[in-house]
């Protein structure tokens, strides 16, 4: 086996932390446990600038010096175009591995050409870095058979919104622990155990979900009520409502419940982020998204805002947010 180190940056929800399992469980036993820093877009730059500058001070080290070095980005990508380029010559390079590994539609016409990254829409991050570790060279059947591609196969059904999947019940129940426990300690936990949501203390782990699952079906009905109903510059109707959770079961509550609707907007105050839902066919959120300096797809994207608009006509300054394509 060859010694390795790895430099993990990955997204910060349920897919991003699929992705650190899998790294986690992958890569050993030629390594302890990657280093994973958890970004949102609006870090990511400056998270592969730092990771790099890290990978260089390791290479340079006697402890680390005769080790490979391995830089993985998932479900998340570069958005300065120098950084694709500086990443090309990396690779090139051949001192250290480079990998990123994403499903987001912003992202295809950067990474689908390079050597260096898995691309792939309709696929969640964690299924494409499951798959391409493994060397599986056709789709993961539906019905997985182990614990890890059923922990695979459950985080594909949440993020990809498989309403109709066999794994959707896990699904989110997953989705519920994740929020629960800091991103650090749900990877911990499922990296010993895939199925810690599925054992130990079972009166426990049943009362937590039954608990979590009420908590969220009333903070999702209560949010779904507040959502106002406006029109963008292009006469699109969508509904904005302001929520701190669950910005997916929010958005397609309102988009089940409105038909008149064609998109959500789910503006998170505390972090500063908008979230953006829209139905299959129907408006592309993702080029909302990319024209604020977000990302994701087209019908679930998202995109940071500067906190201290918050509370100076914050419906306003969103309004013309996503009226603008640029």
């Amino acid at each position: 086996m060859t010694e390795m180190r790895v430099f993990h940056i990955t997204h910060t929800d349920l897919d991003g932390a699929g992705c650190a399992v899998i790294a986690h469980i992958a890569y050993q036993p030629n390594v302890n446990a990657p280093d994973t820093v958890y970004v949102n877009y609006d870090r990511i730059d400056d998270a592969i600038r730092t990771t790099l500058a890290d990978i260089d001070d390791s290479l340079k080290s006697s402890k680390y010096a005769s080790i490979k070095h391995v830089l993985l980005i998932t479900d998340i990508s570069p958005q300065g175009s120098d950084l694709y380029e500086h990443l090309d010559y990396i690779h090139g390079q051949g001192n250290v591995e480079v990998l990123c590994v994403d499903h987001h539609k912003t992202s295809a016409d950067q990474l689908r050409s390079r050597p260096w990254a898995k691309h792939e829409l309709g696929i969640s991050a964690t299924r494409l870095l499951y798959e391409y570790r493994y060397g599986i060279p056709e789709r993961l059947p539906s019905t997985a058979s182990t614990p890890l591609a059923n922990f695979v196969m459950a985080v594909d059904a949440y993020d990809m919104w498989r309403t109709g999947s066999e794994f959707r019940a896990r699904a989110e129940d997953l989705n519920r622990l994740f929020h629960f426990l800091s991103s650090e300690e749900f990877v911990r936990r499922f990296s010993v155990d895939l199925e810690s949501d599925c054992s130990g203390d079972q009166s426990m782990m049943s009362l937590l979900k039954q608990r979590l699952r009420i908590a969220e079906d009333t903070y999702v009905g209560k949010a779904a009520s507040s959502a106002v109903i406006r029109w963008d510059a292009k006469s699109r109707t969508y509904a904005i409502v302001f929520a701190e959770q669950y910005p997916s079961a929010i958005g397609h509550r309102i988009l089940a419940n409105n038909s008149r609707v064609d998109y959500v907007v789910i503006a998170n105050a505390h972090h500063g982020f908008v979230g953006l839902r829209s139905r299959e066919s129907g408006v592309d959120v993702a080029e909302i998204a990319k024209a604020n300096g977000g990302g994701g797809h087209a019908v679930s994207a998202g995109f940071q805002i500067a906190t201290p608009r918050i509370g100076r006509d914050i419906e306003r300054y969103i309004f013309d947010l996503v009226s603008e394509e640029r």
